[in-house]
């Protein structure tokens, strides 16, 4: 999804908004609830790009840059697995274990 801002850089001063793909996020917790990321890929289904788009840019997800440039996710876990996993056509429901 492009917002047309910046991409981010480990070089991106604190409290910009700024965009990156997920694939380049590490979490910080080492696992989220299943049945909450399947909750939020069928409410965000729902939705269209647009939508998504302007709820994103209103509820940003948090990054830090840490040791060697990586980008480090601090909250909103299930919200950016939900919307990875919607981005790609995923439906609720593939993802229980």
């Amino acid at each position: 999804m492009n917002f047309n801002l910046e991409e981010i850089t480990p070089q991106t001063p604190s409290g910009r908004l700024c965009q990156i793909k997920v694939s380049k996020l590490n979490p910080t917790q080492n696992a989220v609830g299943l049945d909450e990321v399947n909750d939020k890929i069928a409410r965000y289904s729902a939705k269209s790009r647009a939508d998504l788009k302007d709820y994103l840019l209103v509820h940003p997800v948090p990054v830090v840059i840490g040791n060697g440039g990586r980008f480090y996710l601090t909250d909103h876990h299930h919200l950016t697995n939900a919307l990875w996993k919607t981005a790609e056509g995923k439906k609720q429901g593939r993802y229980r274990h």
